[in-house]
């Protein structure tokens, strides 16, 4: 039988852990790239109102797994009736309101019948302009791409 001892084996494995946590940190930084590109396309398809309301970030699981969220921030929360806040703002003008919603997008509460006054101030409401899709044409290529751009960077820095 035989046997070989390594010398410095403790050592090694710090290097390797610390081999790890380098590449961990490196593909967030990849994916930030990424999320950060399509934000920007996102941000250049958008009103000018709205483009401060995009963010992208990214977030780790219960499992562990490294996600990437690009979009509006939902930092204000939902109204409390004194202002709206500006993601909703965003969400009424890109998918409309009232009777002009946009039949392709899948609203969780129909359109309710008022009647009296508050059903006669509707007249129609706010067309849709779907320019948060228009922001997401070919999403992927400029996620991907700018990953790609940003690993490339990290490995030669290796």
């Amino acid at each position: 039988m035989a046997s070989y001892v390594v010398e410095n084996y403790d050592e090694m494995m710090r290097e390797f852990d610390g081999l790890y946590d380098a590449g961990l940190k490196a593909s967030k930084r990849c994916m930030q790239a990424g999320a950060r590109a399509v934000g920007k396309q996102i941000r250049a398809a958008a009103p000018s109102a709205f483009r401060r309301a995009i963010g992208a970030s990214i977030k780790r699981n219960k499992e562990g797994v490294y996600t990437a969220y690009v979009g509006y921030r939902n930092k204000e929360g939902l109204p409390s009736g004194k202002s709206v806040p500006v993601w909703f703002k965003a969400y009424w003008l890109n998918y409309g309101t009232l009777e002009h919603r946009d039949p392709e997008h899948h609203f969780a509460y129909k359109v309710k019948n008022l009647r009296g006054k508050a059903g006669v101030d509707r007249r129609g409401g706010i067309r849709p302009r779907n320019f948060f899709e228009a922001g997401l044409n070919n999403w992927d290529k400029v996620f991907a791409s700018a990953f790609e751009a940003q690993l490339n960077k990290e490995m030669q820095q290796l």
